[in-house]
């Protein structure tokens, strides 16, 4: 994937947006896997939530999570939480998401244009075997 591109006469510029923001979705970043979301629900911003969601308090958010697997071992390679405000996604589900993505999601029910998105990657060691025996999927 290219982030930048070669243009005579100005160097290297930058993708254009809608290149960009394949930079946001998992399905590009790992294309040998899928996605199970799971545990839809809606919230609404404590102090401390807003303090690392970057949401004021009071806003109402859905909070969605996310497995990816590997298509070929079905080993777990990342677990996923999003925060995404309840104004942008009034109609989201477990259904569209685990059929389609996020990032489908918000390119075709939407009129949203993703121009940023923070991601904050943490890397811990997990019991995943433990972790998935009390995993419920719901749609």
């Amino acid at each position: 994937m290219q982030i930048v591109k070669p243009v005579n006469g100005r160097g290297y510029v930058v993708q254009d947006k809608i290149q960009n923001n394949l930079l946001f979705s998992f399905r590009k970043l790992f294309p040998n896997s899928t996605n199970e979301y799971y545990d839809l629900s809606q919230i609404i911003v404590n102090k401390k939530l807003a303090s690392v969601t970057k949401y004021p308090v009071g806003t109402m958010i859905y909070l969605f999570k996310c497995i990816r697997k590997d298509k070929t071992s079905n080993e777990v390679i990342l677990y996923q939480e999003s925060y995404v405000s309840k104004n942008l996604c009034k109609n989201i589900s477990l259904k569209y998401l685990n059929k389609n993505g996020f990032m489908n999601y918000i390119e075709n029910q939407t009129s949203s244009k993703v121009s940023h998105s923070s991601k904050k990657f943490i890397l811990k060691e997990l019991k995943i075997k433990n972790w998935l025996k009390h995993l419920t999927m719901t749609y």
